[in-house]
């Protein structure tokens, strides 16, 4: 029984092979095909405006207008723009009044003292080397001679000289 139940498969399954064979063929021979080379003939509606080898659909890119951006090159050149200027530096700001006042100098054993007025509104004696309060910063003596000082206040040297006649 079983070598029959096969038989009856196998001719099953062969019959719809070759059914399905012969279904592709003759759909391949009824379908319309298109031969490499040709230019495909678009079928025609009754009234419609038969178009010409040059526009092809309207909107649609001939031949010739693929070739030209098929033929374009896809890597640009390299360019590397000049580098830019750094921006100009900010103009330096002037430096702080000095706000310092030699008000008299006085000579103590073999070296001068200055006596200076010192902000907010106090009076010290300072000898050469030591600094004063500078309101901003410090300003260090250099030089106390009898009639001014020098000071070093933001890198720059300043005489302070003594006023006459208070």
């Amino acid at each position: 029984m079983r070598i029959v139940f096969t038989k009856t498969r196998l001719w099953i399954v062969g019959s719809l092979f070759w059914t399905g064979v012969a279904a592709v063929v003759v759909g391949a021979f009824l379908s319309p095909c298109e031969i490499p080379g040709e230019k495909p003939q678009p079928a025609a509606a009754v009234g419609a405006k038969q178009v010409g080898d040059s526009g092809g659909k309207a909107g649609s890119p001939t031949w010739q207008q693929l070739a030209a951006v098929w033929g374009l090159p896809l890597q640009r050149a390299l360019y590397d723009p000049p580098p830019k200027a750094p921006p100009k530096a900010p103009p330096k700001p002037p430096p702080p009044p000095l706000v310092v006042k030699l008000l008299g100098t006085m000579q103590e054993s073999n070296h001068l003292v200055g006596m200076f007025s010192v902000p907010p509104d106090s009076i010290c004696i300072r000898e050469v080397g030591q600094t004063l309060k500078n309101e901003p910063g410090e300003a260090k003596i250099i030089a106390i001679e009898a009639d001014h000082a020098v000071l070093l206040y933001n890198g720059e040297q300043r005489v302070l000289t003594l006023e006459h006649g208070h």
